[in-house]
């Protein structure tokens, strides 16, 4: 459970630095993690981050990410 929120933490990091493809791709593995665990504290901090990718929700890569989301851990 604690990998899934280091990639969380990760993926924020890249955001942070400016790389919200790169974010979106670590957050991919978090979600991986997330829905394989059934962790809280790890879906928790990938809602947070997916939260922080808002304000390119009109990139390809965003709406990959949604989709994996949703069909990770919100459709199980």
């Amino acid at each position: 459970m604690q990998r899934g929120i280091v990639t969380s933490d990760l993926a924020l990091a890249h955001l942070k630095l400016g790389d919200p493809r790169a974010c979106a791709a670590e957050l991919h593995d978090a979600i991986d993690v997330a829905s394989a665990t059934g962790g809280q504290v790890a879906t928790q901090r990938v809602c947070l981050v997916w939260q922080a990718l808002r304000p390119w929700r009109t990139e390809d890569f965003v709406a990959e990410l949604d989709e994996h989301l949703h069909d990770a851990l919100i459709g199980r």
